[in-house]
Formats: structure tokens, C-alpha cells, sequence
């Protein structure tokens, strides 16, 4: 688990030992007791990406030479960079997060916070 994730958790008053172990549906519930409704609606109703001119936020990223409208949500949540696509030129930059890193790493066409 990073650091993020624990004092997240910790912030709502959860101990993070207590998700360890328990099965998604009790793990679902538990954050449901501890998490506020308006912070998991929030979340919730987040769009998996935003477009601007010239830049894309996404979480984890983005498959390059495939419109924004076109990509596949589970790659905009979940995928990693590929550091061949760093070379490329061309496409928005793209600001994502997911991969952890000390500093923010900044390439031609990325940053990741």
C-alpha cells in the first residue's frame, strides 16, 4: 500500500489493517461507513478523462493515435507509460498520476504528478 493511500484512509479515520484481509463486498461496506457520501459521489461522477486543446488529465493514461472519445476506460484508469511513446511528438501531453514516482516526471508529451 503507498503512503497516499494509507494517510488517505487514515484522514478518514480508517485503519488500513482492517482492509487487508476482508472479502470486496465487506471492504465495500467498510469504506461506505467511513467515507463521506458527497466525497464517494464525487469520485464517482469524476469523467475518466478531460480534453482540453493541446493537453489531456487522465489518471493513468492514454493510448496514443486514438481519439479520447475512442479509448478504452480500463487503459485511462489502469494502464502504465510506455517509454517508447515518450519520443513521439505529435498528440496532446497528457497529465497523469498512477505510476509513482518521488518527483513529477516530465518527457516530451507527459507529466506525471
Amino acid at each position: 500500500m503507498s503512503l497516499r493511500v494509507y494517510v488517505t484512509l487514515r484522514s478518514y479515520g480508517l485503519q488500513p489493517t482492517w482492509l487487508a484481509h476482508i472479502g470486496k463486498t465487506k471492504r465495500r461496506s467498510l469504506l461506505s461507513a467511513y467515507v463521506l457520501r458527497l466525497h464517494l459521489e464525487f469520485l464517482r461522477d469524476l469523467p475518466s478523462a478531460l480534453g482540453s486543446p493541446g493537453v489531456t488529465f487522465v489518471h493513468a493514461g492514454l493510448r496514443r493515435g486514438i481519439k479520447l472519445s475512442e479509448q478504452n476506460e480500463n487503459d485511462l484508469l489502469w494502464m502504465r507509460p510506455d517509454p517508447k511513446d515518450d519520443v513521439q511528438t505529435e498528440g496532446p501531453i497528457v497529465i497523469h498520476g498512477h505510476t509513482q514516482a518521488i518527483e513529477p516526471v516530465l518527457t516530451r508529451n507527459r507529466i506525471c504528478l
